[in-house]
C-alpha cells in the first residue's frame, strides 16, 4: 500500500486512540490533540485559499487509477479551507462519484495530516454514502479543526440528527459551535430537545449561537411551564447568562424578544430548585444586568424580576459548598462549583 502523505500516525487512528479513554467526553487533550508533526505550517497566501486545493483535487480526480497518497502529497503546503469551498465542489462533481469517494475515504482513514484530511473530507462532502457515517463521526472527533466540514457531510445522510447529536456531545470550543449550528438547521423534534438541556457549558464562544438556541428551541415556551426540568432550566439560565456579555459576538440580551418571560421563569424555578454555584452566579449577573438597565433599553418592565433577583441572592447569601454544574472554563471558581 502507498504511504500516507506526512509521517507518523494517520489522524483517525490517533482520534480512535483518544476516544477510547473517554468514549463519551470529547479528546484530551483539548483543542484538537493532533499527534507531533500533523500540521500544516506553510500555507499559500490567503487569496490563494481554495483555489490551488481545486486545481489539484480536478487534477488528481482526472486520473481514475491514482493512488490517494498523491493527492495528499499535492495539498500539503497549499491553503485548504476547513469550510465547504464552491470551487473544490464544482471540482469534485466534474469528476466520478465513486473515484472521489474513494479517495476521499482514503484521505479521512490514513492521512497524517490536517491538509489531506480536509481534502477527504470535501470530496465526501460531495460523495458520501451512509456507510461513511462511523467514518466522519470520528474524524469529527476533532471538531474545531474538521467540525465544519464533517457535520455538513452528517447533515445530508440518513439519521442527521442522531449522528449530529453524538459528535455535540463530543464537542466542545468552536467545535461546539459548529455542531449546535448544525443542530439548528436539522429543525427536528429530537434536536430541538437535545438544544433545550445539553449544549451550554459556559465557553464564552456559545455568545455565537446563545441567542439561536433560544429563540429557534422556543426555550421561554418550556422553560415557563411549571413543570420545567432541572436540565431544561439550567441550560436555559446558562444561555441567559451567556447574553450578558456577548454583545458584538451575537444577540445580547437586550435583543432578546423573549428576556422578561424567560429570565422571570429561570428566577421562579431556582427559588424551588434552590441554590448551586452557577445559578448564584447566573441570578446574580441577571439581576445586576437588569439594575444597569432601564426598561426602556430592555424593552419590558424589570421590576419583578429584579425583586426576585434580589430576593434569591439575600437568601442564598452564595452557596457555602458549591455544588459543580458542569467544567464551565468560562464561570471561573465561583460559577463553575
Amino acid at each position: 500500500m502507498s504511504p500516507a502523505p506526512g509521517a507518523g500516525i494517520p489522524l483517525y487512528e490517533h482520534a480512535l486512540r483518544l476516544h477510547a479513554r473517554i468514549p463519551d467526553r470529547p479528546l484530551e487533550p483539548q483543542n484538537d490533540p493532533f499527534p507531533e508533526g500533523a500540521m500544516n505550517l506553510r500555507h499559500a497566501q490567503r487569496g490563494r485559499i481554495g483555489i490551488d486545493a481545486a486545481e489539484a483535487v480536478r487534477a488528481h480526480l482526472a486520473w481514475p487509477d491514482l493512488h490517494p497518497c498523491y493527492l495528499g502529497w499535492a495539498v500539503r503546503e497549499v491553503a485548504v479551507p476547513i469550510f465547504r469551498d464552491e470551487r473544490i465542489a464544482e471540482a469534485v462533481r466534474e469528476a466520478d462519484p465513486a473515484h472521489a469517494r474513494r479517495t476521499g475515504r482514503w484521505l479521512v482513514r490514513r492521512a497524517t495530516d490536517v491538509n489531506s484530511v480536509l481534502i477527504g473530507l470535501a470530496l465526501l462532502l460531495e460523495s458520501a454514502e451512509p456507510a461513511d457515517i462511523p467514518l466522519v463521526q470520528t474524524i469529527a472527533l476533532y471538531p474545531e479543526t474538521f467540525g465544519p466540514l464533517a457535520y455538513r457531510i452528517l447533515e445530508r445522510l440518513p439519521d442527521a440528527t442522531a449522528s449530529l447529536i453524538w459528535a455535540a456531545e463530543r464537542s466542545q470550543g468552536w467545535g461546539l459551535v459548529y455542531a449546535v449550528k448544525a443542530l439548528l438547521r436539522q429543525d427536528t423534534e429530537e434536536a430541538r430537545q437535545w438544544l433545550l438541556r445539553r449544549p451550554a457549558d459556559g465557553d464564552i464562544a456559545q455568545g455565537y449561537f446563545a441567542h439561536a438556541v433560544l429563540a429557534g428551541t422556543r426555550a421561554h415556551e418550556e422553560v415557563a411551564r411549571p413543570d420545567a426540568d432541572p436540565a431544561l432550566v439550567d441550560n436555559t439560565g446558562l444561555f441567559l447568562l451567556t447574553l450578558t456579555h456577548c454583545r458584538g459576538m451575537g444577540t445580547d440580551l437586550l435583543g432578546y424578544a423573549h428576556a422578561r418571560v424567560a429570565v422571570t421563569a429561570f428566577f421562579e424555578h431556582v427559588s424551588r430548585l434552590g441554590p448551586t454555584s452557577a445559578r448564584f452566579r447566573a441570578v446574580q449577573e441577571l439581576t445586576r444586568h437588569l439594575h444597569a438597565n432601564t426598561p426602556e433599553r430592555l424593552g419590558w418592565d424589570p421590576r419583578r424580576a429584579r425583586r426576585l433577583g434580589r430576593a434569591l441572592l439575600a437568601a442564598w447569601a452564595g452557596p457555602t459548598e458549591p455544588v459543580p454544574w458542569g467544567g464551565h472554563r468560562w464561570l471561573g471558581a465561583r460559577g463553575g462549583g
